[in-house]
């Protein structure tokens, strides 16, 4: 049968092949660059006066402290927390919350550019004009949507075109190779001969005439391997939280033209030299080629961009900044014996981009670059805390968080995630040996717990709400606070509350189902335990769209209200 079938799939290639091939030589292509780009909008924060809030932007240039709202008293110096004086202040009155927010304009460059949207001006180059947009306008969220679903264009039809000419190939090469075998071995030989050679050279036709490297390199897009379809943090997901929290009179801060060396010297503590610097050097590249390109070759959704560096380290600057208004509030309660909850609880939540929380020591990762809750753990250590409990309510595990936190008992980290469904991942010991000593080491599962027993992963099924036996409250109540209390035996000076908003039903980023007012338990359950010994940061969430993110971070800080 082959020895039949040979020439006649050969003579049907000859006439099917070069009609495909001239259909996709001559097909017309579609240029990345004369995709409309639309201008982005900041929501631009400016100084405010009057009864209502206030907005303040940071200009101290000594110190690491950008200042905030703060009550008149004054803080007493105590072991725990030296006396430091506020760079800039205002009147806490003039607010109606107790709770600061505080961004970097970095972050909004950042996010700027891995969603496409600069504005070009005369040379070609990037600006950095920002213009001030109504916050109740839907244009920008619209024009993001839509070139979301058309950038990928051109990398598809490149993608395609070249595993038509690949498969073409393949089949061709296989045929000469089959008919060959026919024509010129021994008869006894040649059906078996003739499957090996085909196969053979249907892998070598694949290589050489398509190339399963220019098919790689045809699924990246144009600019080096961003993909616009893995990108779900958008600026319009930052200036939905600020208008929102802007509506709800909270103070607002953007800091910048601060001193940021603590900042760069705990990051250089908690994660190592040789990803800094593999870091820096993917921002260079980024700036010197104009261009976004991924940190590592098989990270896809871990994008740099030429503001990732600044970005990053301001928002390690900003958790900074939030851990030492925590360690303040740890100090007024230590010299008035109190629990914390003086009435003067004053919160700064970090609004970072990018996030934190799956940065490891060693390896950026899930669009995550320094790990910030960890960072400000180890902050809090330096400032004198003896126990520092950081909190995960991402829906995702935080694995960086544990990775960077693993060899310090002081501090006790709980994730409370959505359960991953992983049939035989790492149950062989010597898998287990192997992602230990990988830059990813820790794991999702309840059974990881860390090699100081300080770490706690609580699992929760797809469909989990806030109320239930096996529900999300269950979790918080009866089992991550207790743990990081040590079950009352080592309460904990300070909490870091790593604030993701992905577990909302409505999100897809996730399977879990709380609604908005479930994060309003959530922070009265941590106001009441804590009081203002908390640092806030945002991590994960995305419908921002109709508002519903907005609403998720008002309802969690709302406890901290001092009306």
């Amino acid at each position: 049968a082959v020895r039949t079938m040979g020439p006649l799939l050969v003579l049907g290639l000859i006439l099917v092949v070069p009609p495909i091939a001239a259909a996709t030589a001559f097909a017309p292509s579609i240029d990345a660059s004369a995709r409309p780009r639309h201008a982005l909008a900041f929501q631009v924060i400016s100084s405010h006066t009057g009864t209502g809030n206030q907005h303040i932007k940071c200009q101290a240039n000594n110190g690491s402290f950008c200042s905030r709202p703060s009550s008149s008293s004054s803080i007493k110096s105590t072991a725990l927390f030296p006396t430091r004086a506020p760079k800039l202040s205002t009147s806490r009155s003039t607010a109606l919350w107790a709770v600061t927010f505080q961004y970097s304009s970095s972050a909004f460059d950042h996010l700027a550019a891995l969603d496409d949207a600069r504005p070009a001006d005369s040379t070609g180059s990037n600006t950095n004009d920002r213009t001030l947009v109504d916050p109740s306008s839907t244009t920008s969220v619209q024009q993001v949507d839509n070139e979301d679903s058309s950038s990928k264009s051109t990398s598809d039809d490149a993608s395609n075109d070249t595993k038509v000419t690949a498969t073409i190939g393949a089949l061709s090469s296989m045929a000469v190779a089959i008919l060959a075998c026919q024509l010129l071995l021994p008869t006894e030989y040649a059906d078996n001969a003739s499957l090996l050679c085909g196969a053979a050279a249907a892998a070598t036709g694949y290589m050489l005439l398509g190339g399963d490297a220019a098919v790689r390199q045809a699924n990246l897009p144009k600019d080096g391997g961003y993909d616009a379809k893995f990108v779900v943090d958008k600026p319009g997901r930052m200036r939905d939280i600020l208008s929102r929290v802007e509506a709800e009179r909270y103070n607002i801060v953007e800091s910048g033209g601060r001193d940021l060396s603590d900042a760069i010297r705990l990051i250089s503590q908690v994660h190592s030299d040789t990803y800094i610097e593999e870091f820096t050097e993917a921002v260079k590249d980024a700036k010197a080629t104009d261009r976004i390109r991924r940190l590592h070759p098989v990270v896809m959704r871990t994008l740099i961009d030429q503001y990732s560096y600044d970005a990053a380290v301001d928002g390690v600057a900003d958790w900074i900044d939030s851990i030492d208004a925590a360690m303040e509030c740890a100090a007024r309660a230590a010299n008035a014996s109190t629990s914390g909850n003086d009435g003067n609880d004053d919160v700064i939540f970090a609004l970072t981009r990018p996030p934190s929380h799956h940065a490891c020591r060693a390896r950026g990762m899930g669009g995550c670059l320094f790990c910030g809750p960890a960072i400000a753990a180890f902050r809090a250590l330096e400032l004198g805390a003896e126990r520092v409990a950081i909190l995960d309510i991402d829906a995702h595990h935080g694995n960086g968080i544990a990775n960077c936190v693993q060899d310090e008992a002081r501090i006790r980290y709980c994730s409370i995630h959505e359960e991953v469904v992983e049939k035989n991942w790492f149950k062989s010991e010597k898998d287990i040996e192997k992602k230990e000593n990988s830059v990813d080491p820790r794991t999702p599962f309840r059974e990881d717990r860390g090699k100081l027993g300080n770490i706690l992963n609580i699992p929760l099924a797809k469909g989990t709400r806030w109320d239930g036996e096996s529900g999300y409250r269950r979790a918080l109540l009866d089992e991550a606070l207790p743990f990081l209390a040590d079950d009352g035996k080592q309460p904990p000076d300070v909490l870091i509350l790593a604030a993701g908003f992905d577990a909302l039903a409505v999100d897809a980023t996730s399977g879990l189902a709380l609604e908005t007012q479930d994060y309003y338990e959530i922070g009265s359950v941590l106001r009441d335990m804590f009081g203002g010994r908390i640092a806030v940061g945002l991590e994960g969430g995305y419908v921002w769209q109709d508002g519903t993110l907005g609403e998720a971070v008002v309802k969690l800080v709302k406890p901290w209200a001092t009306n």
